[in-house]
């Protein structure tokens, strides 16, 4: 498709951030996270914007996920991190590893 693939700055992102560790979309939230590090941002897909307030910690607000995300998705209304080799399955209402 013409115009793409577009670069990470037209989301938003501040020149300090060179690639994204993992994605994820919330379909019922209409948000994706991105994972960068040990931080995460938040887009609003029907306003096609950054949040405001972001970054934030990904420990502070995914308890439990402490460690690097390497690539993340929705199921079923569960978040499913993983890093390495392992799997963390949190419930993103209970804010909380499952």
């Amino acid at each position: 498709q013409a115009g793409y693939p577009k670069g990470i700055r037209t989301l938003g992102f501040p020149a300090t951030v060179g690639k994204i560790d993992a994605a994820l979309f919330d379909k019922e939230k209409k948000k994706t996270y991105f994972f960068v590090g040990d931080k995460y941002w938040r887009f609003d897909e029907k306003r096609q914007s950054m949040e405001p307030g972001f970054p934030r910690q990904i420990a502070e607000d995914f308890p439990g996920v402490d460690t690097k995300v390497d690539a993340a998705f929705e199921a079923f209304g569960f978040y499913y991190f993983f890093s390495g080799a392992s799997q963390l399955e949190f419930d993103p209402n209970a804010r909380k590893v499952t």
